[in-house]
């Protein structure tokens, strides 16, 4: 073999070398090409999924919250209906057969039993509290009657009346309201549903001179 030969047999070898190294430089690029490809279409669909998880979540939130308004509104609803009749509250007076003065009184028939606390709050300042006749657990349907003042006593002011449903006693029927508010309480407590009547003395009549 001549050295022409030789040097042919030798560029022929490293151009296949070179060829070589060239196409496994390319497979090299294509795989990296397809992993980042794949890496960016599994970050996309990881994209995806995460929105869409948000937006679930975020219509599961707003579902809750439009539940909760409306059952806002059904427990205010019930607590309005349930509050008592203010025009069932009247004044009457009557005199005393003992003493021949003439008293005042607030009367009422409630449709359903209530618990009750009663002031008279003067309009100078303090209060004092008042007494039903029979009971503070008012029965349905039942006219109570609680003492105000003697008439020629009265001082301006109004009664406040304070309900929390019936408690659960022999005679009356329990039930409750579901508003969220205290359901029971004492004399001093504000009340799950408060009234405030005011009496207005007649006038006498004018007398006009000639």
């Amino acid at each position: 073999m001549t050295l022409a030969a030789d040097a042919n047999t030798v560029e022929t070898a490293t151009m296949w070398i070179a060829v070589a190294a060239l196409a496994a430089s390319l497979v090299a690029v294509g795989i990296a090409w397809w992993n980042g490809h794949s890496s960016r279409r599994s970050a996309d669909a990881a994209e995806g999924s995460k929105n869409a998880a948000d937006r679930s979540a975020d219509a599961a939130k707003d579902s809750a919250d439009a539940a909760s308004r409306a059952l806002r509104v059904d427990l205010e609803r019930a607590h309005r209906e349930l509050e008592p009749d203010r025009e069932t509250a009247t004044f009457v007076t009557e005199v005393n057969p003992r003493t021949d003065r003439e008293c005042l009184f607030l009367v009422m028939t409630p449709a359903r039993p209530y618990l009750v606390h009663a002031d008279y709050v003067f309009d100078t300042g303090g209060r004092t509290p008042l007494s039903w006749r029979d009971s503070n657990v008012l029965a349905t349907g039942v006219e109570a009657k609680v003492f105000v003042a003697e008439v020629a006593d009265f001082k301006p002011g109004h009664v406040e009346i304070r309900f929390f449903p019936a408690p659960d006693q022999a005679g009356h029927e329990p039930w409750t309201c579901e508003c969220g508010q205290p359901t029971a309480g004492d004399h001093a407590d504000r009340g799950h549903w408060v009234m405030r009547k005011r009496w207005i003395p007649p006038q006498p009549p004018m007398v006009a001179w000639a």
